[in-house]
């Protein structure tokens, strides 16, 4: 998971995760021991057996300081399946705080398999695309590099969160985001492997992370073959008298208008396949040659509640996938 916006330093020593011993709830069961071993060790004081409970006392002391200060994680790391618990912590405390929280890479293969660590230990984690229908009130995950394996595919588990968000059940919508496990040049990505185009009110931290919270961005996976990008020109929902913006919501009708413009950043006339998504189904995949704009009435909407997304890839392997925006004809 990825938490960012947090502003203080305390902010962070609270934050309920495994390894942060700071963010742990006081546990009394910690005194157990050490209390046990005091209490031996008084009374066989009190028997005479001065020599035993010298030793008694000693071994409490060493169970003391290694409980010390007696807090333990609120879910166990022991157990044979983690519930979802932990993480939705983690989404709450953040949030509260201020932060954002994006689930991070939830398709990538990397540890599907046991890979091992050394002698009798395993490293596994599969895939968690239900992540996003387990938890609430994130703000997005990971698009690339792993995201759009299965999450972000038409029908996949962020079309069934935003469904949810349309019918209600959910309190906020989640967007798609860039990010990348970078460690070096030698792993084969580049810092600017996936990119983040952000429709900020400025450059300060403040207005950046108001564009991720309403979504106001698209992303990028540029092509490793070639300098030039895909840019989003332009996506909208409109009707006779309003328009929505990316991350906005079209109110008062079923049939709004979409516009989807794209073109290429080194402006060379390239094919690609694009796919407009509505409520999970796709209802506009054709292949045509950038720069391109499609603009076109969605007659054949009958939801009171619904969105638009889009996606696309190039000739030349590079992705573009806008966030999505709403339509509501109905409060």
């Amino acid at each position: 998971m990825l938490v960012i916006g947090l502003e203080k330093p305390e902010d962070y020593e609270g934050l309920p995760a495994l390894g942060n011993p700071s963010s742990y709830p006081w546990d009394p069961r910690a005194l157990l021991v050490p209390a046990a071993l005091f209490a031996s060790a008084l009374l066989l004081l009190l028997r005479g057996f001065r020599k035993t409970s010298a030793w008694a006392a000693l071994i409490g002391c060493v169970f003391f300081i290694d409980g010390w200060p007696f807090r333990s994680p609120s879910q166990s790391p022991y157990l044979a399946k983690t519930p979802w618990t932990p993480y939705q912590r983690v989404i709450d405390y953040a949030r509260g705080k201020g932060g954002l929280v994006f689930w991070a890479h939830p398709d990538a293969p990397n540890w599907k398999d046991p890979t091992a660590v050394g002698g009798p230990v395993d490293l596994r984690t599969k895939p968690y695309p239900d992540a996003l229908l387990e938890t609430a009130n994130y703000d997005g995950f990971g698009i690339f590099q792993e995201g759009n394996r299965v999450t972000a595919l038409p029908g996949g588990a962020w079309d069934e969160e935003l469904g949810l968000f349309c019918d209600g059940r959910r309190k906020r919508p989640s967007w798609g985001i860039g990010e990348l496990d970078y460690r070096s040049p030698e792993t084969n990505f580049d810092i600017d492997s996936t990119e983040m185009i952000l429709d900020a009110k400025g450059r300060s931290p403040a207005a950046v992370l108001e564009s991720l919270r309403a979504g106001r961005f698209y992303v990028i996976l540029p092509s490793p073959r070639t300098t030039g990008r895909l840019v989003l020109d332009a996506w909208d929902l409109k009707s006779a008298n309003a328009s929505a913006g990316q991350g906005g919501t079209l109110r008062g009708t079923r049939s709004p208008v979409i516009e989807l413009e794209v073109s290429r950043s080194d402006g060379a006339s390239r094919p690609a396949d694009v796919e407009i998504i509505r409520g999970g189904s796709v209802i506009l995949k054709e292949t045509a040659t950038l720069p391109h704009k499609w603009s076109f009435q969605d007659a054949g909407n009958r939801a009171d509640r619904t969105y638009y997304r889009a996606r696309l890839r190039d000739a030349d392997g590079g992705e573009l996938y806008t966030n999505p925006i709403f339509s509501f004809s109905k409060p």
